[in-house]
């Protein structure tokens, strides 16, 4: 498929000047005309995701989230086009395929999600990011549809919390007591689950926020109320891991490392957000917008001088910062210097061949972010509810 290189110009040049700061009214980052483009950008997306399809695509469980939630986005904000719905529904078909079943430690049904290549258990940051986008097309689906989704994501829930009995015949599959770290000061963290083939049951920043999210969307389908205190423990102990000036350091395995940062900032950003659209918990926004400040601060002093976040491959988490910035500017008070920062990535994401060369409609988990993030500009939380 080909797209229209005059169209992205024409898009470019309106977002630059609907998005500047001397254009903003009552906290607006974009105006209609702006928002109207951005749906055909949108757009774009979706066809692309659209057509790579659900059993042609070789993404993992984990990798293949954000596409699923672009593509819901994109049916609830252009047109409520059926083909992107249904790709949707094949993708979370495909990820209930994709589950094994396994006992928990206290024998009830559980599930987990396997690696694509070595068949071992996926790790608990990219299950709870499939597990996530499996809520999310649940809200969708039929009623024979639900009711699997939803004992899928439940019994994953349980695997989360009680660990499950290791499988003999399988090499690899030793048994776990939980995951979620109950007591102590890492109360809340959850652990990556399986780190290298072997079992990790110490806290990891990247799938405590997974988790959080993953926690917070089934909250929202459950009203469960365990589920909702495991999401505000998780956000709890994200906060309170982070650095005196605000950074997110990444914790794996109980290991604190500063210098990669950037690569858990994808999973932190979705977690903060989830809480404050699903969560209704009043006292924890409040707190947590209040705390935020500085993590905005931080993030805002470590752009690149091209204004974007990280070099290389690295760069992808500049749409999830984005999506951020532009929510924490939206629903805190914060001052006028968030809009502007938004400026270069767009430049970047609207510029056919610098988009090609991010990944924007060739790589499928790069496509499915700026997706995401291009929603997020039209409608605030419409990837993480329904419009």
């Amino acid at each position: 498929m080909k797209y229209s290189s005059a169209r992205r110009r024409l898009l470019l040049v309106l977002l630059l000047v609907l998005a500047m700061p001397v254009q903003l009214q009552a906290k607006k980052l974009f105006q209609k005309a702006a928002k109207r483009q951005l749906k055909l950008y949108l757009v774009e997306i979706c066809d692309w995701i659209e057509t790579q399809g659900a059993e042609e695509s070789e993404s993992a469980a984990g990798t293949s989230a954000a596409s699923i939630r672009a593509l819901l986005a994109g049916y609830d904000l252009a047109g409520r086009q059926k083909r992107y719905l249904n790709a949707a529904l094949e993708w979370g078909d495909r990820l209930i395929a994709q589950q094994q079943p396994v006992q928990t430690a206290s024998g009830k049904p559980g599930a987990l999600w396997v690696g694509r290549n070595d068949g071992l258990p996926l790790n608990s940051a990219d299950s709870c990011l499939a597990a996530t986008a499996l809520a999310r097309t649940h809200v969708y689906a039929d009623k024979s549809r639900k009711r699997t989704y939803r004992a899928a994501m439940e019994q994953y829930a349980r695997v989360l919390v009680d660990g499950y009995r290791g499988v003999e015949a399988r090499k690899g599959w030793e048994g776990s007591s939980g995951w979620v770290i109950a007591g102590g000061e890492d109360a809340g963290a959850i652990a990556m689950g399986t780190l290298d083939g072997r079992v990790s049951d110490r806290p990891s920043t990247a799938s405590t926020a997974a988790g959080g999210l993953f926690f917070a969307q089934l909250y929202r389908i459950t009203e469960n109320p365990e589920y909702r205190r495991l999401a505000a423990d998780a956000v709890r102990w994200l906060i309170r891991s982070r650095r005196p000036n605000g950074q997110i350091p990444s914790i794996l395995d109980g290991t604190v490392s500063l210098k990669d940062s950037l690569g858990v900032i994808p999973y932190w950003a979705e977690a903060v957000q989830a809480a404050f659209y699903l969560l209704n918990d009043r006292d924890l926004t409040g707190w947590m917008l209040v705390e935020l400040d500085l993590t905005i601060r931080w993030l805002l002093r470590i752009r690149s001088e091209q204004g974007l976040w990280g070099e290389g491959a690295e760069q992808r988490v500049t749409a999830s910062v984005a999506t951020l910035l532009a929510w924490f500017y939206l629903s805190a008070d914060s001052d006028e210097s968030i809009p502007p920062t938004l400026n270069p990535p767009w430049k970047l994401w609207l510029n056919p061949v610098h988009a090609q060369s991010f990944g924007v409609m060739v790589d499928e988990p790069v496509s499915g972010l700026v997706g995401m993030t291009a929603a997020e500009m039209i409608k605030p939380g419409i990837t993480f509810r329904k419009k």
